[in-house]
């Protein structure tokens, strides 16, 4: 029951002549727009899960048709459409439509062949759902709804978001590898990483749960709900946002290794070849590594990836990158690394002040892991430091400032 209004009034119904004020019409106003445009998002949402192209649709065989052969099977057309064979529990989910791209194209056929090698379905956004990158969690948003309709048995477990300047460089590496062991770490519902501008969602892992709709539902209602945020980067601001300021969405968050799965090209030239007398570190890709990001760039991106994807065409060149994945190094560093975000956890269970009212237990949860990833950042910092001032010791500092420019795309 609502709590009583501080106004009592005599008369059940209100005059009949009253003048509607400021606020009531503003509200009046902003109710209506809403209301129509949910039914506008809800409409698009129900025709694409009843089959329709417009959302989950193969391709657009006038631009593919070049290479729209096998590649078609892995791009699927809908949730319940999946590669033959064993099925995954894991998809991969993107966008690309307007004007051609070659090099986005080009770096889409190689996350089709990733796709079929370990079987995972895969979800390409080929029209505009809303304005601009708003599209990203909308799409994303209802991806979770169809799959959270299903009986939990038959749903997908993980989503991989990828943008589309991603391109596949080690299809041997499984993107099961880089998620948490299945018990201790059931608070965990998104994987992601940060870069020297913040938090960085160009490829990120979400479980596929009710947490993960609230927080898609959230970043597309920021624009409008919190006007006061500055939004330079439009969702990947938005979703910062609400993971550095709401408890909800900030303790089932765990920030990984840049470089397992959100690589940038580093010290390398665009062909992919490591300058000379120069060392792979921080989030630069290594040989064997899954993926790079060309986040950024500007007007020399297309340029960029065509330069590494015509190297990766070559036999030679590519017989570099595509290291077996039993020889990566990567399941012992994964498995090291959630080794010590379990001791982490195995700490003592911190001390909740009850202020207002019981906490339950879902909130302790909460609380005490928050905390303990705050103190997990504060060892990360200063490890991050230490090993900074041993490679100062070891490299002129006139070579520090050329490897953090090109480091950080």
């Amino acid at each position: 029951m609502y709590p009583p209004s501080h106004h009592v009034y005599k008369s059940v119904s209100p005059p009949r002549h009253t003048r509607m004020t400021q606020r009531r019409r503003f509200r009046l106003l902003f109710l209506t727009v809403s209301v129509l445009g949910g039914l506008w998002l809800a409409s698009r949402l129900f025709w694409a899960s009843a089959g329709t192209d417009a959302l989950l649709a193969p391709f657009d065989s006038r631009v593919y048709s070049s290479w729209r052969s096998w590649e078609e099977k892995a791009l699927v057309g809908s949730s319940s459409t999946k590669p033959e064979g064993r099925s995954s529990s894991i998809a991969k989910v993107t966008m690309l439509y307007g004007k051609y791209n070659e090099a986005y194209h080009r770096a889409l056929q190689g996350q089709a062949a990733h796709t079929q090698k370990h079987r995972y379905p895969l979800f390409a956004l080929e029209q505009e759902l809303v304005d601009g990158l708003w599209s990203k969690p909308s799409y994303m948003l209802h991806i979770l709804l169809v799959e959270l309709q299903k009986p939990e048995e038959e749903r997908l477990k993980w989503i991989f978001w990828f943008d589309a300047d991603v391109i596949i460089t080690n299809p041997n590496v499984p993107l099961e590898v880089f998620l948490p062991p299945e018990k201790g770490f059931e608070h965990i519902n998104i994987l992601t990483t940060v870069d020297h501008k913040g938090l960085n969602d160009g490829v990120f892992f979400m479980r596929v749960c009710n947490w993960s709709a609230k927080l898609m539902a959230s970043v597309v209602a920021v624009q409008f709900l919190r006007p006061e945020v500055k939004l330079k980067y439009a969702e990947q601001s938005a979703m910062e946002h609400l993971i550095d300021n709401e408890q909800i969405f900030h303790a089932p968050t765990l920030i990984v290794p840049q470089r397992w799965f959100n690589a940038y090209m580093g010290p390398r030239f665009t062909n992919g070849t490591v300058f000379p007398n120069r060392r792979i570190k921080g989030n630069s890709v290594k040989d064997g590594d899954v993926l790079v990001h060309f986040a950024g760039h500007g007007e020399t991106k297309q340029e960029r990836m065509l330069a590494l994807l015509n190297a990766l065409d070559d036999p030679v060149e590519r017989e570099k990158w595509e290291v077996p994945f039993e020889e990566t190094g990567l399941r012992k560093e994964v498995r090291d690394f959630w080794a010590e975000q379990r001791r982490i956890m195995g700490d003592d269970p911190i001390e909740i002040v009850e202020e207002n009212g019981p906490v339950s237990e879902d909130e302790k949860v909460a609380v005490d892991w928050a905390a303990k990833k705050a103190q997990m950042e504060k060892e990360r910092k200063e490890k991050e430091k230490k090993q900074a001032e041993e490679e100062a010791k070891k490299t002129p500092k006139e070579e520090e400032e050329v490897e953090e420019v090109v480091v950080e795309e």
